[in-house]
């Protein structure tokens, strides 16, 4: 009987270490989203600007790229600091 439980404990590690192996691997997440054609997302078409106090509000149309990720504006103020800001490509 001994035998066969030092079997089993060979069996169950050898089961183990292979799932250990095989499911670590490293996933690379850089990797553009969507197909990576090698073509960088269309232009975005601005469709309205509206001052507001200490900001303003954009409007614009994004492509109808898939692996359009966010719209990024940048911009400098009257101090000459560079700024930017990002939005979703569902929200404006």
């Amino acid at each position: 009987m001994v035998k066969n439980s030092n079997y089993e404990k060979i069996i169950v590690i050898t089961v183990a270490l292979f799932a250990l192996f095989t499911g670590c691997k490293e996933e690379n997440f850089r990797v553009p989203y969507g197909p990576d054609n090698g073509l960088a997302p269309g232009k975005i078409e601005f469709l309205e600007y509206e001052s507001t106090p200490g900001g303003a509000i954009v409007k614009y149309r994004s492509p109808d790229d898939e692996d359009l990720l966010y719209v990024k504006a940048v911009y400098t103020l009257t101090s000459g600091r560079l700024m930017e800001a990002k939005a979703s490509i569902y929200d404006n």
